[in-house]
């Protein structure tokens, strides 16, 4: 612990866990983590941005804790997973969201990313061909 008080939970928030370490939402009395202000969807584009093909997990909490059979770890951009108390979203991170049928998290990390590429005077359609 670092610093003294009673056992916490995490009641919603999120995390990114690398081999490298943990990086939450939700400050907890621990050693050897780190805090962002970040959004969910800002840090989990971070960490794709990053990603160099080492095992991570993206993780959503909410007041429900996350069964075993919902974490599973990101290999590769092409089968992202972000595991949540209500089951996993798995997508494609190398292609455009369908519309129709592709999942939240992916949606808005590929909207915010266009956004991003638009602020520092990119061609939204150049980020989105290199990804």
């Amino acid at each position: 612990m670092a610093k003294g008080g009673a056992p916490q939970r995490i009641a919603s928030g999120w995390a990114v866990l690398t081999e490298k370490g943990a990086t939450l939402q939700f400050k907890l009395a621990a050693l050897g983590i780190e805090y962002s202000e970040a959004t969910r969807f800002e840090a989990w584009l971070d960490c794709l941005d990053s990603f160099d093909g080492s095992p991570v997990m993206l993780l959503e909490f909410d007041k429900k804790p996350i069964p075993a059979g919902n974490l599973a770890r990101t290999f590769d951009l092409r089968h992202v997973v972000v595991c949540g108390p209500k089951g996993m979203e798995v997508f494609d991170w190398t292609a455009a969201p369908d519309p129709a049928t592709g999942t939240r998290s992916h949606k808005v990390m590929w909207r915010l990313k266009d956004e991003r590429a638009k602020a520092v005077g990119a061609d939204p359609s150049i980020a989105a061909s290199a990804r």
